[in-house]
C-alpha cells in the first residue's frame, strides 16, 4: 500500500511539475496585472502609461508579446504628429481590447496590417494608419481621447472600430473583476438633451460592479474576495486548475461566486421611449451623435466597422446558430440592428463584418487564440483587416 500511495505521490508531483514547465502563468493569480500599465486620469478615468515596453502574457498564449507605448500612449513604434506631409493618406482608427491586440505581435495587429494592405494598394501615396486603441476602453472614452487630442490631427478617414462591449461599458463605471484604476467616468444625457460625465462613485473593492441601470440610476453590486479550498487549489496548483479547465468543457462560462458579470447587460431588451433601442444603445447613439457633429464641421468622413465577437461567430457559428449563452443568431446580433441604424442616422458608411463573413461563408474556426480567450489569431486579425482594407478602397 505504501509503494503505491508513493508511486500516486510521486506521479502526481511529476504531473504538477511538467503544468508548470508547460504553462507557468495557468493559475488565475499569476495573470498580467493590466492597471500597472495604465494610470488614472480624471477624464478618461485611467490612460495607458507614455514611453513604456512590456511583455504581455496570459494563461492561453505561448509564450509573451512585446507591447510597446509611444508617447501618446498608442500601441505603436512610431510617434504620429498632429500634422501630415501631402503624401500621406492618413486613417485613424479608434477601439479598445480586441483592435489593441496584445495577443499578437505589433506586425500581426489588425492596424499594422491594415496599414501593409493598404500600402500595396496606393503605392502613391505613403499610408500611416493611426491605431488609437486602448485596452478595456469604451466608446465615452474613446471620444473624449478624440475630442482633447486627435481633433487638432489631419487625417483623411476616421474608422470606429466597434466591439459588443462598447454598449455595456458606456455606462458601466467599474467592471467587476478588473483592477480599481480601471474605474471611469461615463457619459449621461443632461435634461438638455446633450451629453455630459458624470464622475464614478467610490469603488471599495475589485470586484465591485457599478453601473447606470435601465432607468439611469447608479446601481452598485459590491464584490467580495471568494474564499474557498476550491479557490486557494485553483489558484495554488496547476494540476486541480487543469482539472478545472477540463470539467468546464471548451467554452469557458464564468459562473463566478464574487462579482458580477458584465455580460448579462446586454441581454437588456429594446424600449419603445428610447427609439426601439436598449438603454445602454441609448447612450452610445447620443455620443456617436456628439461626435459626428465635431467631424462634420471639419467635413472630415467617418466609418463604423463592427468586430466578429466570437460568442456569436466562432465555430462557423454564424451559418448554424450560436451555441453560446452569451450569442446571439445572425438575424439578432445587436450591433447588426443597432449600430447599422445609428450609423443611418448619422450619415456615415456601416460596414458590417458579420454579413461579409455570413454571405462569403468565411471559415472561422480558427480566427481566434482560444475557445476560453476569444480575441483574434494572427489568422482572425488578417481576415479583418482584408475587409477593411476592401471596403476603403471600394469607399476611396
Amino acid at each position: 500500500m505504501i509503494i503505491y500511495l508513493g508511486g500516486a505521490a510521486t506521479a502526481l508531483a511529476a504531473g504538477e511539475i511538467l503544468l508548470r514547465l508547460q504553462n507557468p502563468y495557468r493559475l488565475w493569480k499569476d495573470a498580467f496585472d493590466e492597471g500597472k500599465v495604465h494610470k488614472p486620469d480624471s477624464d478618461f478615468g485611467w490612460r495607458p502609461i507614455p514611453d513604456i515596453s512590456f511583455r504581455f502574457y496570459h494563461r492561453y498564449l505561448k509564450g509573451k508579446r512585446l507591447v510597446r507605448h509611444n508617447s501618446l500612449g498608442l500601441r505603436s513604434s512610431r510617434e504620429f504628429s498632429p500634422q501630415k506631409e501631402g503624401d500621406v493618406f492618413r486613417i485613424l482608427v479608434f477601439g479598445e481590447t480586441t483592435l489593441l491586440g496584445w495577443e499578437l505581435e505589433e506586425r500581426q495587429t489588425i492596424c499594422s496590417l491594415l496599414e501593409k494592405k493598404l500600402q500595396g494598394a496606393i503605392p502613391a501615396k505613403r499610408v500611416e494608419v493611426v491605431p488609437v486603441v486602448a485596452r478595456n476602453y469604451c466608446l465615452g472614452q474613446l471620444y473624449t481621447w478624440y475630442h482633447q487630442i486627435f481633433h487638432d490631427f489631419d487625417f483623411d478617414l476616421l474608422i470606429y472600430y466597434f466591439n459588443e462591449n462598447n454598449p455595456r461599458r458606456s455606462i458601466t463605471f467599474h467592471e467587476s473583476g478588473k483592477p480599481a484604476v480601471f474605474t471611469q467616468p461615463i457619459f449621461v444625457r443632461s435634461p438638455q438633451g446633450d451629453i455630459k460625465l458624470q464622475p464614478a462613485p467610490m469603488v471599495e473593492h475589485p470586484n465591485d460592479m457599478v453601473f447606470l441601470n435601465a432607468q439611469g440610476e447608479v446601481n452598485v453590486e459590491r464584490g467580495i474576495t471568494e474564499k474557498s479550498l476550491h479557490n486557494w487549489l485553483k489558484n495554488h496548483l496547476h494540476l486541480y486548475c487543469a482539472l478545472d479547465d477540463l470539467k468546464q468543457g471548451a467554452i469557458r462560462l464564468r459562473d463566478f461566486k464574487d462579482r458580477v458579470e458584465i455580460k448579462d447587460i446586454e441581454k437588456w431588451k429594446q424600449r419603445k421611449e428610447m427609439g426601439g433601442l436598449p438603454f445602454q444603445w441609448e447612450i452610445c447613439r447620443a455620443v456617436f451623435l456628439e461626435w459626428e457633429k465635431m467631424l462634420s464641421i471639419s467635413n472630415r468622413p467617418m466609418v463604423l466597422v463592427n468586430n466578429l465577437q466570437y460568442y456569436h461567430a466562432g465555430n462557423n457559428w454564424l451559418q448554424n446558430g450560436t451555441e453560446h449563452p452569451w450569442g446571439f443568431d445572425y438575424e439578432d446580433i445587436p450591433s447588426r440592428k443597432y449600430l447599422s441604424a445609428i450609423a443611418e442616422e448619422m450619415g456615415v458608411e456601416f460596414w458590417d463584418t458579420y454579413q461579409h463573413a455570413f454571405e462569403n461563408k468565411v471559415d472561422t474556426s480558427d480566427f481566434y487564440i482560444h475557445p476560453r480567450y476569444a480575441y483574434y489569431s494572427p489568422s482572425g486579425a488578417a481576415y479583418q483587416a482584408t475587409y477593411i482594407a476592401q471596403r476603403i478602397l471600394n469607399f476611396w
